[in-house]
C-alpha cells in the first residue's frame, strides 16, 4: 500500500511539472506571438504613414560639396529596398535572409551578405550613419534608459507604499485628505510641463542648483571615481524625478484604495479581535491581501516609464532609448524606430512576466497550481 502511495505521488509530481513546462512554453509562444504581431503592425504603420526616409539623403552634402540629387536617392531607395513590394520589405527585416541587392543569391542577390534580419538579431544599420549598427547604438543607448528607468520605479514604489497605507489608516482624516489631493495633481502634471518648470527652477537661469543637460560635464574624464560618481547623480537627479512622479502618485492612490478594502476584510477584524499589534495587523494580514493589484501594476509602471523617457530624455538631452526612437522619428528612420518599438514592447512583456512571478512568489498556491 505505501508503495502505491508512493508511486501515485511521484506520478502527481511528474504531472505537475510536465503540466508546469507545458504552461512556460505555451507563456512563451505567446509572447513571441505578440513580438511578430507588434513588428508586422507597426512595420506597415510606418510605411504607411506619409513620407519617405530618401528624401533626407536629399539634404546630405556630397565630398564634393554639392548636395546630393535624385540618382543617390534611387541607389538609397534601392539598397534599402524601399522600391521593393511591401511584404518582401519586411521578410527582407525579418530574416533571416537579406534580400537586399547584396544579399542572398536565392534571392537575387550578390551573395556579400546571405543572412540578416531580425531572427539574426540583426536590427540593420541606420540610414544616416550607415557605418553604425542599430543594435550596438541600442546597447548603449540601453545602458542609460534601463538604471534610470529601475531607480524611478523603485523609488516610487518605496515611497508610494507606505504613503498609501498611510492614508489608508487615517482614511478620511486631514493628512489622508491632504495627501490624495496632492496625489491627484502629481497625476495629471504632464511630464514635458514639470521638466521644463523643473529647468526653469533648478537650472542657470534660476536656482542654479543643478545641471540640466547630459549626464556628464564636459569635464568628466578628469574626475576621480567619486567625484564622476557625485557629477553622474547631480545630472540624472531631475530626470528620475520627473520620471517618478506620476508612477509615484498612480501606484499611491491604488495602494490606498487597496488598503481601505483590505483593512475592512473579515480577516483583520478577527486579527484585531484576538488583541494583535497594529503595526502587524497592517503589514502582515491588511497589506499581504491588498499587495496583489500592485503586483499587476509592475506590468504597467515599467513601458510607461521607458514611454515617458522619450519626452524625458529628449528634454534633458539625455543618451537613451527613448532620445533615440525620437531622432529615428524626425528622419524616418524605419531601422531605428522598428528597434526601439520591438524593445518597448519586450520591456512591456518582460513587466508582466515579472508581475506574474511575484504573484506565484507572494502567492504559494498559484506555485503549486
Amino acid at each position: 500500500m505505501i508503495q502505491a502511495s508512493t508511486q501515485r505521488s511521484v506520478g502527481v509530481s511528474l504531472e505537475g511539472s510536465g503540466r508546469a513546462r507545458r504552461g512556460w512554453l505555451a507563456s512563451l509562444a505567446t509572447r513571441v506571438a505578440v513580438l511578430f504581431g507588434v513588428s508586422v503592425l507597426v512595420f506597415c504603420v510606418l510605411h504607411a504613414a506619409p513620407g519617405d526616409p530618401s528624401l533626407s539623403v536629399g539634404l546630405a552634402i556630397g565630398e564634393d560639396g554639392r548636395v546630393v540629387g535624385d540618382a543617390a536617392r534611387a541607389r538609397f531607395r534601392a539598397e534599402h529596398l524601399l522600391d521593393a513590394p511591401l511584404w518582401r520589405q519586411y521578410f527582407h527585416y525579418l530574416g533571416p535572409f537579406d534580400l537586399s541587392p547584396r544579399g542572398h543569391p536565392w534571392f537575387g542577390g550578390s551573395g556579400e551578405r546571405d543572412f540578416g534580419g531580425l531572427l539574426c538579431l540583426d536590427f540593420g544599420r541606420e540610414f544616416q550613419r550607415p557605418d553604425v549598427a542599430v543594435a550596438d547604438e541600442l546597447a548603449r543607448r540601453l545602458a542609460v534608459t534601463v538604471p534610470l528607468t529601475l531607480v524611478a520605479i523603485l523609488l516610487a514604489y518605496g515611497l508610494a507604499v507606505p504613503l498609501g497605507v498611510a492614508c489608508a489608516r487615517r482614511r478620511g482624516s486631514f493628512f489622508d485628505r491632504a495627501t490624495s489631493t496632492l496625489l491627484l495633481a502629481l497625476f495629471s502634471v504632464p511630464a514635458y510641463w514639470a521638466a521644463l518648470v523643473a529647468m526653469v527652477i533648478f537650472g542657470a537661469r534660476g536656482l542654479g542648483w543643478l545641471p540640466m543637460l547630459g549626464l556628464h560635464d564636459k569635464n568628466a574624464a578628469e574626475l576621480g571615481p567619486w567625484a564622476s560618481a557625485v557629477d553622474l547623480g547631480r545630472h540624472a537627479l531631475l530626470p528620475v524625478a520627473v520620471m517618478t512622479y506620476g508612477a509615484l502618485a498612480y501606484v499611491a492612490r491604488q495602494t490606498r484604495a487597496a488598503m481601505v478594502e483590505a483593512l475592512e476584510s473579515d480577516c483583520v477584524r478577527a486579527a484585531r479581535s484576538r488583541g494583535l499589534e497594529e503595526r502587524r495587523v497592517v503589514w502582515r494580514h491588511a497589506f499581504s491581501n491588498a499587495v496583489f493589484p500592485l503586483l499587476t501594476l509592475v506590468g504597467s509602471v515599467l513601458p510607461a516609464l521607458v514611454g515617458g523617457s522619450v519626452l524625458v530624455e529628449s528634454i534633458f538631452e539625455l543618451p537613451g532609448v527613448g532620445r533615440y526612437a525620437y531622432e529615428g522619428f524626425l528622419q524616418r528612420d524605419y531601422n531605428v524606430v522598428m528597434a526601439t518599438t520591438l524593445v518597448s514592447a519586450a520591456l512591456t512583456l518582460v513587466g508582466l512576466w515579472v508581475s506574474d512571478v511575484l504573484y506565484a512568489w507572494f502567492d504559494p498556491r498559484l506555485r503549486r497550481a
